[in-house]
């Protein structure tokens, strides 16, 4: 089977995106940076009441929490967004342009092939670690970071992903197959 096909900036959005935020072991991170904002609201209200700031002027007392907690919301609901942006800034310097060059992949239970007018690498299958299926890609970890990206619109019709998939089942280690499933 050959796949040809490019990643477009957006994939690489998407993937960034996923190793950062939306990613299954990434939850734990997200609750941590909530508790964190949170720590920061207790510490600034407990600022404003320890000095007596609550005893004085009503009107800035309300206006410092609202303002307290309106940051911390605001941080959250954004922090998505700004890796967004970090991910988009990335695929927009030209130093990173060998992500987006026109790719050949032949998979085969023997290996697993990429060529571009940059590279020609081949692939054991023991070589990768982790699978990822999302909405719109699969991701073959090399190690914790980096990952390969294959869009599922590289596939010109479901037979083709199907064929894929079974390939991925027979030749990913049962570990890799696993922490797809578990994390």
């Amino acid at each position: 089977m050959t796949l040809h096909y490019t990643i477009t900036k957006e994939d690489y959005v998407e993937y960034f995106a996923y190793m950062y935020w939306d990613g299954k072991g990434r939850k734990k991170q997200r609750l941590k940076n909530i508790f964190k904002q949170l720590l920061y609201v207790v510490f600034f209200c407990s600022i404003l009441y320890f000095t007596g700031s609550f005893g004085s002027n009503a009107k800035f007392i309300i206006l410092a929490v609202f303002l307290i907690f309106g940051v911390s919301l605001l941080t959250l609901i954004n922090g998505r967004s700004d890796l967004e942006s970090q991910a988009k800034a990335i695929a927009d310097d030209l130093e990173n342009e060998s992500i987006f060059v026109e790719m050949f992949i032949t998979i085969s239970d023997d290996d697993f092939q990429i060529k571009n007018k940059l590279i020609e690498t081949k692939y054991i299958w023991a070589a990768f670690i982790n699978k990822i299926e999302t909405k719109n890609h699969y991701y073959l970890f090399e190690n914790a970071m980096q990952a390969i990206i294959i869009p599922k619109r590289a596939f010109t019709n479901n037979g083709e992903k199907i064929a894929f998939d079974k390939i991925l089942s027979r030749n990913l280690s049962l570990d890799a197959e696993l922490k797809d499933a578990f994390l």
